[in-house]
């Protein structure tokens, strides 16, 4: 209309400028989940066991199928019996310091959660190595068709260790090599294959000549002392300690390349003259004696070294505070040593571990 004054409005307001968390708060909620403003207060670390030795030792005790060679069927002896062996690896023990190592509240690894064993009591531990002292002759024949063939040559080893008390009728009064005055001691002897894998193994109450096959079962699975009473505990704690050596064997084997052992036997035979002279050491093992280092940079460790280093790969159990009872279960981040230990051994240390445990 001619005359009229007309009046424009102007949005003068500037646009909304949301932050991107906010916006990415918004899509989670969209999606069905749930937007938290800070975790403090809301994910709860409830424990950390190391996990990364153990995860290494069960995961080779199953890739060499330890598991089937105990027995056919699992059952909680079997369960039992392989997280001892482990054990005796990870952290050698007593029989009742074993139980409560693998018992929930008192666990400081993750070996038994990850076998499920719950509550584990001393007696339960004695009652497993009756149960593994008469699976022996099964298990160790087994071992024997794996590894050794028919007429192949086999080496045996003898050594002997002190026993705690007066009361096992396998134990006599003797020379001590371990220097434990007024201690009785057994004697045992081992068999193994020419690579030295053990077979077999018994105890004697008669003492003979020490060689190197039990001297590596004694300092790295410390056989001695020996804590059981009757005479089946004794054998039955002395073939668990076997079937130890066993699973270490196959797993020094594989991580050869990282520890101050010679993992180059074709160089190692080629410096020996003549062929049947005195055994020699390969030169990348000799280069890892003097540089402390591998050809690929990592660290060189002794086996025992490398466990320690591994068992920092921890199991967070985390939970929601005031919210339902399942936990979730996260592995850290192993380093690149670590990872290249694992790979080495082939074993996921995530593998035996659900994404949600029960609280």
């Amino acid at each position: 209309m001619a005359g009229r004054i007309a009046h424009q409005k102007k949005n003068n307001r500037k646009p909304l400028e949301t932050p991107p968390e906010v916006v990415d708060g918004f899509r989670t909620v969209l999606k069905g989940g749930v937007a938290l403003a800070d975790l403090s207060g809301t994910l709860q670390v409830v424990r950390t066991p190391h996990h990364g030795h153990a995860a290494a030792t069960l995961g080779t005790a199953r890739r060499i199928g330890l598991e089937r060679i105990l027995h056919r069927s699992r059952s909680r002896k079997r369960d039992l019996a392989l997280a001892a062996i482990a054990a005796r690896i990870i952290a050698p023990d007593s029989k009742l310091a074993t139980a409560r190592r693998l018992s929930p509240e008192t666990a400081d690894s993750s070996l038994g959660s990850m076998l499920g064993l719950g509550q584990v009591s001393g007696n339960e531990m004695l009652d497993m190595l009756d149960w593994l002292r008469q699976r022996q002759p099964w298990i160790e024949k087994s071992l024997a068709n794996r590894h050794l063939g028919n007429g192949t040559l086999i080496l045996y080893d003898v050594s002997s260790s002190y026993v705690e008390g007066r009361c096992c009728p396998l134990a006599a009064f003797g020379h001590n090599r371990d220097g434990k005055k007024g201690k009785k001691q057994i004697t045992f002897g081992l068999l193994c294959a020419t690579d030295g894998c053990p077979v077999a193994v018994e105890a004697y109450k008669n003492l003979s000549k020490v060689e190197r096959g039990f001297r590596h079962m004694k300092t790295d699975l410390r056989v001695r002392p020996i804590r059981v009473r009757t005479g089946q505990h004794v054998r039955g704690h002395v073939f668990l300690c076997m079937l130890s050596h066993y699973v270490e064997w196959h797993m020094r084997r594989r991580l050869a390349p990282l520890l101050f052992q010679d993992d180059d036997p074709e160089g190692a035979r080629a410096q020996r003259s003549p062929p049947v002279g005195k055994a020699e050491v390969s030169e990348r093992a000799k280069r890892k004696a003097d540089t402390k280092r591998t050809g690929d940079g990592y660290p060189v460790h002794s086996f025992r070294t490398l466990l320690d280093d591994l068992s920092s790969v921890v199991l967070n159990r985390v939970c929601i505070p005031g919210g339902t009872e399942t936990e979730l279960a996260v592995v850290t981040t192993p380093t690149r040593l670590q990872a290249f230990a694992l790979e080495l051994l082939d074993v996921n240390p995530g593998q035996f571990v659900p994404i949600r445990m029960a609280g």
